[in-house]
């Protein structure tokens, strides 16, 4: 089960490196999430199912590095982007 915590934003940077990137979610904005690489960086991402069956492909869109942008920025985006796939659109691929 993929790690879920509440997102603050001394927690997101605050995240711990690891040997392999990782990813984290958030508890209040279902798909959005920080992925943690090795190298240290951090990047929101959001993770949404491209269709509407359980079956539809998995797919993820990098919002945007956590130095540069804010939690809340992040979140908004993320939400946009909820939106777009609730109208059957897909963020990644129109990207």
């Amino acid at each position: 089960m993929p790690e879920r915590i509440k997102f603050t934003a001394s927690r997101v940077g605050s995240l711990p490196i690891q040997a392999k990137e990782y990813a984290v979610w958030d508890e209040a904005t279902p798909g959005f999430g920080v992925r943690v690489y090795p190298s240290g960086q951090r990047r929101y991402v959001y993770r949404y199912r491209a269709g509407a069956s359980r079956g539809a492909a998995a797919r993820m869109v990098t919002i945007g590095d956590v130095r540069k942008l804010g939690l809340e920025d992040a979140r908004r985006v993320a939400r946009d982007l909820a939106g777009q796939v609730a109208r059957g659109g897909d963020p990644s691929a129109e990207k």
